[in-house]
């Protein structure tokens, strides 16, 4: 109820309010000459007590002034109430005012919906920006924050109020505020624009975002704000600055790599390259834009076979070897480099890219060809060294080295150069290269003012750069008429310290020659000289030879004469010495036979030992020639069974054996060797016969023998337990009359084993023993086995 009252209330007060500023402005608009119109005064106030209030209000404010033109009460109204119009303008006037208040009421009515309508839609655009998922951040012209939904916001850290009516500026460090001026100018130019721009948030911390900015005119164009969708990118530009680090720490990687690298696009561009390539070829990343430009400095005449190798590499899924490519520093010299490539990720314009690497193999490459070089030089120097031994033609010995020397080394020309026997001039030898008729014709002087003869002077390897250039001496006329430049030239020794020439190999373009091919030349020339000693000695050996057999077939002779004189020596020592022996046993039996009784004891002791010293001696006389027999009859080795051997001693020995009470072992069977059957049954005989003789006092002889094959050889032992043999005394007991006791302790002539010794090395075998003092000893017959 009451407020039904206030609002008929202030209906009143705003139709008087309105009528009552009509009257006023009415009077003081009447003091002016001019204006005549008051009526339109009070229809305006009509119409805005209509506006401001309602249709009632309007009809109100109508009535107001209708009835104070009735009371008359102020002369501004009073056109209201002249005759004859009065009645008119009245009536128009109140058709005016209704039909006013009613226009303007239906007016006000439409435009309060509209505003309703408008109000809902902002409402719901603003609920739709607050729950929108992009930031959305208005400004004024003076870059205050006029608006800010929930999410510009919580991407800043901020609360909304906190964030309205604050500068922008606040939200950005001074770079971000530098970079943020040129894009508000582009504001206020009525510019729409696209970007990335970093905000700070509340906890410092950096926001980066895509601004869609836009500005806000006036109806006039003036500037009036602006408006901007904002999408976080923070996890794009985190990928984006890893990507970017990842590809200059890639970039970085390919620049300081330790091998040449070059990334390039299908287009021809060259993206990158390493310092490598530069360090090694000299050329710079200026210098090489594209492709094009690379291949033709670096290979030149094969510039366009290189660029379609390269133009296939485009089309590779993964890496693959090139192999081996000739490049052409800036210097001017050859590199030797292994390529590889593989692909890479295309760039952002879709180019495809490549990325080839390089490892220069010059070094490598080079030592591959010195070393096959080497063993080229090598294998010549085996050959020329197997010729050298068995050729004993010089002169074809001196063409082949010739040819060896340019094969092996590529070069023009070779000669052997021999020193005359004056000494003054060098003959063409032997050469390859030189012009026909020079060979063996040609001389050169042998002075220092000539290569060769300095070389005679220095006697040491004379290596020539440049002929042309030389100081030391000059070419001699052969060199400068065919042109020679560079060359080595190396001394021949000879025989009796007298040089035999020079070895010199020749160019007609200059070369630098290594170490390795001076020592080849110089190893050469040593060949040469050690088969010029050979053919030397040789020569001295046949002269020899022809000596030798003169003094051979002399010596011969005498060995003959001597031979004979020695046998008819043998036969006097075995018919005249032996028959007075004879004699002396015969009288020494007879006489103790005979006068057994006239003789005494002394007497009869007497004619003992006559008998037994002319049995020694006798014996004696027997080894000797037995001796002597063994080193001039000519002998055939034939196969021969040890059994039998063996068989046939033990049947010679068999009185002593009883004697002795010798136990005898043999170990049977024995195998069959290559021999003589006479001599082995003496070396066996006299073998067991020491066995048996050589024991202690009150001992039964032990023997044991037996026989051992290994491979193509037999052993035989004959072992005893006798008084043994000290280590010092065995080498010597083979000798003849060496004896290690006295006649009257062991019997014997001290031949027995020379005569051993002597008959098994004629038999082409060997005798030895293992002994010790007083433990026995073990001789054993080394001979070949029979097969």
């Amino acid at each position: 109820m009451l407020r039904q009252a206030n609002s008929q209330l202030r209906r009143y007060a705003i139709a008087a309010g309105s009528v009552l500023i009509g009257l006023l402005l009415s009077y003081g608009l009447s003091q002016l000459a001019t204006f005549d119109r008051p009526f339109l005064l009070f229809l305006a106030a009509i119409l805005v007590s209509s506006w401001y209030g309602d249709r009632q209000t309007g009809l109100l404010s109508l009535g107001l002034t209708l009835g104070l033109s009735g009371l008359q009460i102020w002369w501004p109204l009073s056109w209201l109430i002249f005759p004859p119009l009065a009645s008119l303008s009245t009536a128009v006037f109140v058709l005016e005012g209704v039909a006013g208040s009613h226009l303007i009421h239906s007016l006000k009515h439409q435009a309060d919906q509209a505003q309703q309508k408008l109000r809902v839609s902002q409402g719901e655009y603003n609920r739709f920006l607050d729950i929108a998922n992009e930031g959305v951040w208005a400004i004024d012209r003076h870059q205050k924050t006029t608006y800010v939904n929930q999410r510009m916001a919580e991407m800043l850290g901020y609360p909304v109020k906190e964030m309205l009516g604050r500068p922008i500026a606040d939200f950005m460090d001074a770079a971000g505020r530098a970079a943020a001026q040129p894009h508000l100018i582009n504001r206020q130019q009525g510019l729409r624009e696209q970007y990335d721009f970093r905000w700070v948030r509340q906890d410092g911390s950096d926001l980066w975002s895509l601004m869609s900015a836009s500005p806000i005119m006036s109806a006039t164009g003036q500037f009036e704000g602006a408006i901007a969708m904002v999408t976080d990118i923070s996890d794009r530009k985190q990928i984006e600055t890893e990507l970017k680090e990842s590809e200059a720490s890639f970039r970085r990687a390919v620049v300081n790599a330790p091998f040449p690298i070059m990334i390039h696009a299908e287009d021809g561009e060259i993206l990158q390259i390493s310092n490598a390539l530069t360090e090694i070829t000299g050329y710079t990343f200026a210098d090489l834009p594209t492709i094009q430009h690379w291949v033709q400095l670096a290979y030149r005449d094969r510039s366009q076979q290189v660029r379609l190798d390269i133009s296939k590499l485009f089309g590779l899924a993964q890496r693959v070897d090139e192999g081996e490519y000739k490049v052409q520093i800036k210097n001017g010299e050859f590199r030797i480099w292994e390529f590889s490539s593989a692909p890479l990720n295309r760039l952002a314009d879709g180019r495809r890219v490549v990325i080839s690497m390089a490892s220069d193999v010059t070094e490598r490459k080079q030592a591959e060809t010195a070393l096959t070089k080497r063993l080229k030089q090598q294998a010549a120097i085996a050959q020329l060294s197997q010729q050298a031994l068995i050729k004993s033609d010089l002169d074809n010995l001196f063409d082949q080295t010739t040819q060896l020397l340019a094969q092996s080394l590529e070069i023009d020309f070779v000669k052997v150069s021999e020193l005359l026997p004056e000494g003054d001039r060098l003959r063409l030898r032997a050469g390859v290269g030189w012009r026909a008729g020079l060979i063996g014709q040609a001389t050169l002087s042998a002075n220092r003012n000539s290569q060769a003869g300095y070389t005679l002077s220095v006697k040491q390897p004379v290596v020539v750069q440049d002929l042309r250039h030389e100081t030391r001496f000059t070419g001699s006329d052969l060199l400068i008429n065919h042109h020679v430049i560079s060359g080595i030239s190396v001394l021949i020794e000879g025989v009796a310290h007298r040089p035999f020439g020079v070895l010199g190999v020749h160019t007609t373009q200059p070369r630098t020659f290594t170490q390795d091919d001076i020592n080849f030349v110089q190893t050469v020339a040593n060949v040469l000289a050690s088969a010029l000693e050979r053919h030397h000695n040789e020569k001295k050996i046949q002269q020899l030879n022809v000596s030798l057999e003169e003094r051979v077939s002399l010596r011969t002779q005498q060995l003959e004469e001597l031979n004979q004189e020695l046998q008819a020596f043998t036969y006097s020592v075995s018919h005249d010495l032996r028959a007075p022996l004879r004699a002396m046993q015969g009288f020494s039996q007879a006489l103790l036979e005979d006068n057994h009784e006239q003789l005494d004891s002394l007497g009869k002791e007497y004619v003992t030992r006559i008998e037994q010293a002319a049995a020694s001696l006798d014996q004696l006389i027997q080894d000797l020639l037995t001796y002597s027999r063994l080193g001039r009859t000519d002998i055939c080795l034939q196969p021969i069974d040890l059994n039998q051997i063996v068989e046939e001693v033990t049947q010679l020995l068999a009185a002593d054996l009883q004697t002795t009470q010798t136990h005898l072992v043999l170990k049977k069977p024995f195998p069959s060797v290559l021999g003589s059957y006479r001599i082995l049954v003496q070396v066996l005989a006299n073998l067991l016969s020491n066995a048996i003789k050589f024991v202690a006092p009150d001992v039964n002889p032990v023997v044991q023998v037996w026989g051992e094959s290994y491979g193509d050889r037999c052993r035989l032992w004959i072992s005893d337990n006798g008084i043994g043999i000290a280590l010092q005394h065995q080498t010597r007991i083979f000798s003849p009359f060496e004896r290690l006791h006295g006649v009257e302790s062991y019997p014997g002539t001290g031949i027995g084993l020379a005569i051993v010794k002597r008959g098994v090395e004629r038999l082409q075998g060997q005798v030895g023993l293992e002994s010790q003092l007083g433990q026995g000893s073990r001789f054993w017959l080394e001979l070949p086995l029979a097969h």
